[in-house]
């Protein structure tokens, strides 16, 4: 008999995991062809170098950006950014959490 799948948990971890060097902690965040409609989700842009925009240390998971890998957030829970797409300042993709 094949088991089932979980939909509510495969929506959950939707997100495609890169190995590297033997690390699950990577998260490649899916890409977005445009920015999202005024007032329905929160578009955060840097400026500068750095295209990190969050950096926490509860956890040691690396979320990067889905086009060019540059890595956005770090050291937070997954569950902490919701509903939040981050505009990559290295390649201009929008990256939805």
């Amino acid at each position: 008999m094949k088991k089932k799948k979980n939909p509510k948990k495969d929506k959950l971890f939707d997100r495609k995991r890169i190995n590297a060097e033997g690390h699950n902690n990577i998260i490649k965040l899916n890409i977005i062809p445009e920015p999202p409609l005024p007032y329905t989700r929160t578009v955060l842009i840097k400026d500068g170098n750095d295209p990190l925009f969050i950096k926490g240390y509860t956890t040691k998971f690396k979320f990067v950006c889905g086009k060019c890998g540059s890595i956005l957030m770090e050291g937070i829970d997954r569950k902490q950014v919701i509903n939040i797409v981050l505009k990559c300042n290295k390649c201009n993709s929008f990256n939805d959490t």
